[in-house]
C-alpha cells in the first residue's frame, strides 16, 4: 500500500535547509512512500536542528508532528531520542532515517486512535537539552 507523508525542516542554517530539500526532491518517491515538503501547518515529520536554541514555535511544531528527527553533532542524543541524524547530513543517512520513520509511522497508524492519543500524551514531555540546558519536547 502506497502512502504519502509530509516533512518540515526547522533549521536556521540555509545550507542545511537547501541540502534537505535537495535530497528530498531527489529521493522523495520511494517504493512504498512518497515524501513531500510542507512549510506550513501540521506535518508527519519535523527535522529540527537540535544544536540551536529551541523557541516556543519550534517546540509547538515538534509537539504537532507524528515524529521528530533531531539533527545534531551531539550523538549522545541517539541514546535518548528515537530518531537522530548526525551532522553533516549525507543522502544515505537521510534516506536510512526516513525509512525508519516510515516504519514507525506505519506502526503508529496501525494502533487504535484511542491508544495513539494516550501514548502521545504520555510520551510528550519536557526535558533538559543535554548540550545547552534548554527545555525541549521529546518523544
Amino acid at each position: 500500500m502506497r502512502v504519502s507523508h509530509s516533512i518540515k525542516f526547522l533549521t536556521p542554517i540555509r545550507s542545511d535547509y537547501a541540502l534537505f530539500k535537495s535530497i528530498l526532491v531527489t529521493f522523495s518517491h520511494q517504493p512504498d512512500v512518497d515524501w513531500s515538503y510542507q512549510s506550513e501547518g501540521k506535518t508527519h515529520v519535523v527535522i529540527v536542528d537540535a544544536d540551536k536554541d529551541f523557541t516556543q514555535d519550534i517546540a509547538y511544531e515538534c509537539a504537532q508532528a507524528d515524529a521528530v528527527i533531531y539533527y545534531t553533532n551531539d550523538m549522545t542524543l541517539a541514546e535518548q531520542k528515537p530518531f537522530v541524524l548526525r551532522k553533516p547530513a549525507h543522502a544515505r543517512e537521510f534516506l536510512q532515517i526516513l525509512q525508519r520513520v516510515t516504519q514507525y509511522l506505519v506502526e503508529k497508524q496501525s494502533y487504535p486512535k484511542s491508544l495513539q492519543h494516550a501514548t502521545h500524551a504520555q510520551q510528550a514531555s519536557i526535558v533538559d537539552k543535554p548540550t545547552l540546558g534548554q527545555p525541549m519536547l521529546t518523544y
